[in-house]
């Protein structure tokens, strides 16, 4: 049996395996975070000069999300195992019953387990504690009557999770020996973000009459067979369960809310929860209909990093425009003094053909709606006519600084957005919204 300070420079191994070199953590910096006033005591009890207390280690544990057993008493061999309680729970019992209150994002792993693809649900607490749910749970055609159900369940989870924006924006997978470590515990779980990434998964998971695939490296045809099975199933279980399982997760979240009030109340902090509701600004993409092919691929680009569905107005998709019957002056004036508005030009020669498109352009200079303007490949600057300033924000798709542009985009709507800047893999997203981008222009020119 190790003794505490040997169990905790394995602890510090681990962290320190899901960082970059220059973020790497210190003593210092655990001693801070754990609001140690005496650094000297600190070091006294990590470097095995003096014994600490149960309530030192158990702090630790509640820090990064320990093992409580493993740090305290030497138990066990896996530093972030989660003790399994009571039977073997669904997916969607996780919304119904898990404390939400804790959390601020749900993160999805996919990994193979003796060769069968399984999904890992994994808690995002804070910026250092990330919990990984005991269980795996099937994401894989080749299951019985109970694995269907469980393929059910967790279509359900996941289509919950992204109507509520609880999900993290970037779906992971790992190879069978990272995945294998994570689902025991014997890695931080933060390391998942270090994982290769799997490209508009729920998106293509969600929509169960889609057939094309974006990750075929990934799935072979086994992801529509798994949605094929799905959609045999679905109907059936929403009318059985649905609304039952909805006022569930409605009354867990006001529990946590009525939680998240009392610890407020009693010790004076705020909390950032799945509990709580953000205030976030409204998107609106403003394009011709002849360009809708351009636009739906970079609506998928803002949902790809966290963007939700909720906070996209684009009439590229059915029942997510502007209400019939709305004037559009009244409607962006409405939306922009209760929500707050950011419009998207398209800006193209189709644009200037579209009286819809100019009455939205004047409609968004009447409002002094936040701006930014795209202009489609073939578009140039020196065409641009109205009232949109050409000194403005103008993001060109076909210039040499579009990554550029594209990436200062980005950072200014997750800035409005109030969501996490932390995308490792944005530039693997952004490339490949390019490259589709440039195959449309070259099959559009033939």
């Amino acid at each position: 049996m190790e003794t505490f300070s040997e169990r905790y420079a394995i602890l510090k191994r681990l962290l320190n395996e899901a960082q970059t070199a220059s973020e790497l953590y210190t003593d210092e910096y655990i001693a801070d975070r754990l609001c140690c006033e005496r650094l000297e005591q600190f070091r006294a009890f990590v470097n095995g000069v003096t014994e600490p207390d149960k309530q030192f280690k158990q702090a630790i544990s509640r820090l990064f999300g320990v093992n409580e057993e493993w740090i305290v008493y030497g138990r066990g061999l896996h530093p972030f195992a989660v003790l399994r309680r009571g039977g073997r729970q669904s997916p969607m019992d996780i919304l119904k019953h898990y404390p939400l209150s804790n959390v601020e994002k749900i993160i999805l792993a996919i990994g193979k387990i003796d060769g069968i693809r399984e999904l890992l649900i994994i808690f995002k607490e804070s910026d250092v504690k990330y919990v990984v749910h005991p269980y795996s749970f099937p994401l894989n055609s080749n299951v019985g009557a109970a694995g269907v159900n469980e393929l059910v369940e967790v279509y359900r989870f996941i289509r919950e999770c992204d109507r509520r924006d609880f999900l993290w924006p970037i779906v992971y997978y790992a190879e069978e020996s990272e995945f294998y470590n994570l689902s025991i515990g014997d890695i931080y779980p933060k390391v998942v973000l270090n994982f290769c990434t799997v490209p508009f998964f729920v998106q293509d998971f969600l929509d169960l009459n889609k057939e094309d695939n974006k990750n075929t490296e990934l799935w072979d045809n086994d992801l529509m067979t798994v949605k094929r099975i799905i959609r045999s199933k679905i109907s059936n279980s929403d009318f059985i369960n649905q609304k039952f399982d909805l006022e569930l997760i409605d009354e867990n979240i006001m529990r946590c809310v009525k939680s998240d009030e009392k610890d407020e109340r009693t010790m004076n902090v705020t909390k950032v929860s799945l509990a709580e509701k953000k205030y976030k600004p409204v998107i609106f993409i403003s394009h011709a209909t002849e360009d809708s092919k351009y636009v739906r691929m970079f609506v998928e680009l803002l949902h790809g990093i966290g963007v939700d569905w909720s906070n996209i107005i684009c009439t590229s998709y059915q029942g997510n425009g502007v209400p019939l019957n709305n004037n559009i002056y009244d409607w962006l004036r409405d939306r922009l003094s209760v929500e707050g508005l950011h419009i998207i030009y398209f800006l193209s020669r189709n644009y200037y053909r579209s009286v819809s498109c100019l009455n939205e352009m004047g409609a968004g200079w009447v409002t002094r709606s936040e701006w930014d303007g795209i202009l489609l490949p073939g578009f140039d600057f020196a065409e641009i006519d109205g009232c949109i300033d050409k000194a403005g924000v103008l993001i060109k798709l076909d210039n040499d600084e579009v990554k550029y542009r594209l990436t200062d985009l980005k950072d200014k709507i997750l800035d409005e957005m109030h969501l996490e800047n932390q995308f490792p893999q944005w530039e693997m997203l952004r490339d490949d919204f390019l490259t589709r981008l440039n195959e449309l222009t070259c099959s559009e020119k033939e």
